[in-house]
C-alpha cells in the first residue's frame, strides 16, 4: 500500500471509529489551513482545499496545541458565531495536532452535520492521537 492509500485507510478507520462523516487530513501553512487528504462519502471537500485556518475549528487545535472537540457546536451559545459553524453548520467535532519534528504540521480531524450522540471518551481521544503519530511518521518516511 502506498502512503495515500494507508493516510485514506486510516481516515476510514477513524470515521467508523467515530461514527463521523467527514475526515481530514489538513496541513496549516502560517494562517492557512490547507486540506491534504480528505474522506467523506457526500462532501464534496478535495485535497488542496484551503481555508483562512480562523475559519475553521481547527484553529483552537492549533492554538492550544492539543486534541479538542465538541459533542454538538449548535449547543453552545458562543460558538454559534463560529465562522466555521456559520459557513457549513457542522455541528460534531474532534481534532488533535500533527507534529513533525516537535512543530504542527498540520492537524487530523473528524466531523459530521450531526451531533455526536455521546461525551468524546478518553479511548477515542488516545484512538485520534495514536493517529495523528502514524499520520506524522508516513509524512516523514517518504
Amino acid at each position: 500500500m502506498d502512503r495515500q492509500e494507508q493516510i485514506e485507510a486510516l481516515l476510514d478507520q477513524g470515521l467508523r471509529k467515530l461514527g463521523l462523516d467527514i475526515g481530514i487530513i489538513s496541513h496549516i501553512e502560517e494562517s492557512v489551513y490547507v486540506v491534504a487528504y480528505c474522506r467523506s462519502a457526500d462532501t464534496p471537500i478535495r485535497p488542496g482545499t484551503q481555508f483562512e485556518l480562523l475559519d475553521t475549528y481547527c484553529a483552537d487545535v492549533v492554538r492550544s496545541g492539543r486534541t479538542r472537540f465538541y459533542k454538538d457546536v449548535a449547543s453552545i451559545s458562543e460558538m454559534l458565531k463560529h465562522p466555521c459553524y456559520l459557513n457549513t453548520q457542522l455541528r460534531a467535532y474532534i481534532g488533535t495536532p500533527v507534529r513533525i519534528e516537535g512543530e504542527i504540521w498540520g492537524t487530523v480531524n473528524y466531523s459530521s452535520m450531526r451531533p455526536h450522540e455521546l461525551e468524546y471518551t478518553e479511548e477515542e481521544v488516545q484512538f485520534l492521537e495514536d493517529q495523528a503519530r502514524q499520520v506524522a511518521k508516513l509524512l516523514v518516511s517518504s
